[in-house]
């Protein structure tokens, strides 16, 4: 599922709200078993090319909306305003379908209750902790490097790498 499920179905667990700023934007969603059953089996198949994947394309308002119906309790709340994210797309699978028969078995409704079991047992506590982050897992490993004519000159970044000192070295994007 794309993140913002396990996100607001946990936001909604631990914290009894949801809030959404603007919404309309679309997520593709599928299960990453789904995801599985689909690109295993054509591992070593003649299947070439880019396949989009999903069970169903939903707005994050429409998928915060179902995510409160499952917690009546919870408190859902929209405040319209435009895209701050500006990621909004829906893609077809029927590129998928049609090569090698993919259809997803599990639903947006059978994530929203596995995320939930998770956090009812306890193995979600801290939303803010970095491994729930990808911008904050990433930036340990994002290593500016200084360079001695001061931050007006653009530098080279290195991901750090926990084996051999090897860097895989990724321009500067500002």
């Amino acid at each position: 599922m794309d993140l913002v499920l396990n996100l607001l179905t946990v936001k909604a667990l631990l914290h009894g709200r949801i809030s959404v700023f603007g919404g309309d934007q679309y997520r593709p969603l599928l299960h990453v078993r789904d995801v599985a059953e689909a690109v295993v089996p054509t591992l070593f198949t003649q299947h070439r090319g880019i396949f989009n994947l999903d069970s169903e394309n939903v707005t994050i308002r429409a998928l915060a909306e179902r995510i409160a119906t499952f917690y009546p309790d919870v408190e859902a709340e929209f405040t319209d305003m435009p895209f701050q994210d500006l990621r909004n797309y829906r893609v077809s699978s029927d590129k998928a379908r049609n090569a090698f028969a993919f259809a997803p078995k599990l639903s947006v409704e059978d994530g929203i209750r596995q995320i939930a079991q998770t956090v009812i047992e306890g193995r979600v506590r801290d939303t803010s902790a970095p491994r729930y982050s990808n911008l904050d897992f990433l930036r340990p490993l994002l290593v500016p490097e200084r360079s001695p004519l001061g931050t007006e000159v653009m530098v080279r970044h290195r991901f750090r790498t926990g084996s051999a000192g090897r860097a895989a070295v990724v321009a500067n994007e500002r």
